[in-house]
């Protein structure tokens, strides 16, 4: 079949699928299309070589690691009848700015893809987007700032120190006061006090619990022992 024909050259699967799905089943223009080589992909005159790429980042880092690169094959005409949203797909891809109008979003396009010139289409190889980069942490912030955050900003905190996440919400603040101001007493005394509060109201309940059975009614009373009807 055509996405066994992909397979056995190396291509991921899903990405096979995406190139077969784009050129309508034709194996030359889908293998033309994943290895960049514009003349063997040419499509029928209204045909869109390349559609808006869906699909096509999610598989895009089993792509590179088999060594072929990705690319993405425009047509002119393609961008000129793409609404806003498809234009947004081709600037995504390229990690362009997808802001502003329509018109805007067009114009730049044509720049990234035909940088002026009058040519029908453009091929542009896809990479992928650099690593989000970690959000900067305020280290100055004080006790009562740290008390002030929310669960899920101290467990990012706790994230960016390499500090275990788990736990409540007291739990997270004292072990984020153990780790930002060691020389200070921690809320409340600390993990290990809560721990060793929490056994001990355990430990009496349990006590609490033994001696009031001892003494429930119909147990071994007075009453009972007495001989009295």
């Amino acid at each position: 079949s055509a996405l066994s024909q992909l397979l056995s050259m190396g291509f991921a699967e899903d990405t096979a699928k995406i190139a077969l799905q784009e050129t309508k089943g034709h194996v030359d223009r889908a293998t033309a299309l994943l290895l960049g080589d514009t003349d063997a992909a040419r499509a029928d005159e209204d045909d869109e070589v390349w559609g808006d790429g869906e699909g096509l980042l999610a598989d895009l880092a089993a792509s590179l690691e088999q060594g072929r690169p990705a690319v993405m094959v425009v047509e002119r005409k393609a961008v000129a009848k793409a609404g806003a949203g498809k234009l947004k797909k081709y600037l995504s891809l390229l990690h362009a700015d997808t802001t502003g109008s329509k018109e805007q979003l067009r114009d730049r396009l044509y720049d990234l893809l035909f940088a002026g010139e009058e040519g029908g289409r453009a091929t542009v190889p896809i990479t992928l987007p650099p690593p989000r980069a970690p959000p900067q942490l305020d280290h100055s912030i004080s006790k009562s700032g740290l008390a002030k955050l929310k669960v899920g900003e101290m467990k990012e905190r706790l994230k960016q120190y390499g500090l275990p996440r788990s736990g409540t919400k007291p739990e997270l603040l004292r072990r984020l006061e153990r780790h930002l101001f060691p020389d200070s007493k921690p809320s409340n005394g600390g993990d290990e006090a809560a721990s060793s509060s929490k056994a001990e109201r355990v430990k009496k309940e349990k006590k609490k619990g033994t001696k009031g059975s001892a003494t429930a009614p119909g147990s071994c009373g007075s009453g009972a022992s007495s001989g009295r009807p």
